[in-house]
């Protein structure tokens, strides 16, 4: 027996694999580097981030910058230096919003191919939508509902039923889309958040489908989101600093927002809880939940610290039935 536990820990010692994900997404471009034993265990053991607004000016002229794009470049060569250094051959890099809607996405693409070696793959909104649900199912207690993602450039919704995902939808609400199009002041007027918040109306109109019954669950993703339930935290006094798996009440969405519209940028700058680079387009971003909470007849949400690149982790950790999702069979015990 203890020969066997011997051979056993040795192999899984050796068979121990690392991947790094990369999330080329429209606001912020993320990394993070997963070691595990296929189907058995995982860690997290790296995580960058970096404010890229790979999206900033798509909306009017439906391009990407040349600022952007030098900006992407270079945050594309130091994550490659960072996986060269660590040892990392496994790259998985995928792009969301601002490349899939891009007229020169292809430029991008070669040029960041080109220049880092990494070849970026570009996800349809759908298959954005099938990760966020992947990372939220595999991570939370969710057996029906729904997951929304709130990105810099879109909005994922997808419906849950019985774990499986069901109805999906992505919306070009992202907090930096919404932001730039339709509050390009701050603090905007009247008249521009009046603007927005019909536009949201009108795009979750269709959307019969997106209404929270008493025994669903509404689970939210997106950097966005979280410092917006940070800041709730910090005006209710919360006292665990952990933000996965927190309920965000929809009257603290509507009080943060009503807060912030009369806001200058230094004022927000100031709120408990606001991080830097999101402070100017906090505010969209508030708009869009509070008005998907509206839509959905929902009095909370629960905040998912998990997104897109776990999402496409799972998918390389699991072998999976086939024609299943790959996912914890209980999450409680995962």
């Amino acid at each position: 027996m203890l020969k066997s536990l011997v051979e056993r820990q040795t192999s899984t010692q050796t068979d121990l694999q690392r991947t790094a994900i990369i999330d080329v997404g429209s606001n912020s471009f993320r990394l993070i580097v997963m070691t595990y034993l296929r189907g058995y265990h995982f860690q997290l053991t790296d995580e960058v981030r970096e404010s890229v607004r790979l999206v900033h000016g798509l909306g009017a002229t439906g391009r990407l910058s040349r600022e952007a794009m030098a900006h992407a470049v270079e945050v594309m060569r130091l994550y490659a230096a960072f996986c060269r250094a660590s040892g990392i051959d496994d790259i998985i890099a995928v792009a969301t919003s601002a490349v899939r809607e891009a007229s020169n996405r292809a430029e991008f693409l070669s040029r960041v191919q080109r220049e880092t070696g990494i070849q970026v793959r570009v996800l349809s909104g759908t298959e954005e939508a099938y990760y966020g649900y992947l990372a939220a199912v595999n991570s939370t207690t969710l057996r029906d509902g729904f997951v929304l993602d709130l990105g810099g450039g879109s909005l994922e919704i997808t419906r849950v039923a019985d774990r499986l995902p069901h109805e999906s939808v992505s919306l070009t609400l992202g907090a930096v889309r919404a932001t730039e199009d339709w509050l390009p002041n701050i603090p905007p007027s009247k008249e521009q958040v009046t603007r927005l918040r019909k536009h949201i109306r009108e795009q979750l109109a269709p959307l019969t489908w997106f209404k929270v019954e008493s025994n669903q669950q509404l689970v939210a993703q997106g950097g966005s989101l979280r410092n917006l339930a940070r800041i709730a935290q910090k005006q209710n006094n919360y006292p665990l600093d952990e933000l996965h798996g927190y309920e965000l009440a929809a009257a603290d969405v509507r009080k943060i927002a009503k807060q912030m519209e009369s806001m200058t940028l230094a004022e927000r700058l100031r709120m408990n809880g606001m991080k830097p680079d999101r402070a100017d387009i906090a505010l969209a971003a508030a708009i869009v939940i509070e008005e998907c909470l509206r839509h959905a007849e929902a009095e909370s949400l629960m905040v998912c610290g998990q997104g897109l690149r776990e999402g496409l982790f799972y998918e390389r950790f699991f072998n999976g039935a086939s024609g299943m999702p790959p996912m914890f069979e209980n999450v409680r015990e995962a």
